[in-house]
C-alpha cells in the first residue's frame, strides 16, 4: 500500500500530504495519543526513506489518538468488539495538490 502511494504522490505532483494517526480505546489516553502520533511518523519516515519521495513535498503528522473512532470499540452489551478496535487502529492521508496557502506577516502602519 505505502508503495502504491509513492506511485500516486509522484503521478499527481502532489504539494502536501497530510498523514493522521488513530489508535482504539484500549490503553491510557496520553499512551494512545503517543501510538497514533508514532504511527503518522512512521509513514513519513518510510516516505522520505525508502518510498523516495521528493524532498520539496511537504509532509505534515499528527495523531488523534482514540478520540476519532470509526467503528464502535466495544459491543452493545458491553462486550469487546475486536473487529471494530481493529478498524480502529488506522492512518489516513490527505493528498493535496498544491501546497496550503500561508499569508504573509501582517505588519501594522502607524
Amino acid at each position: 500500500e505505502l508503495r502504491t502511494l509513492t506511485t500516486v504522490l509522484r503521478e499527481t505532483d502532489s504539494g502536501w500530504v497530510r498523514i493522521v494517526g488513530h489508535t482504539d480505546a484500549m490503553g491510557a489516553d496520553d499512551y494512545n495519543q503517543r501510538l497514533s502520533e508514532q504511527r503518522a511518523e512512521a509513514i513519513k519516515r518510510w516516505l522520505l526513506g525508502p518510498g523516495e519521495v521528493e524532498a520539496d513535498v511537504t509532509i505534515e503528522t499528527s495523531g488523534q489518538g482514540e478520540s476519532d473512532p470509526v467503528a464502535p470499540n466495544s459491543n452493545t452489551d458491553g462486550s469487546d468488539n475486536v473487529a471494530g478496535r481493529a478498524l480502529n487502529r488506522r492512518v489516513e492521508l490527505e493528498i493535496h495538490a498544491q501546497k496550503p496557502f500561508t499569508s504573509p506577516a501582517i505588519t501594522p502602519v502607524n
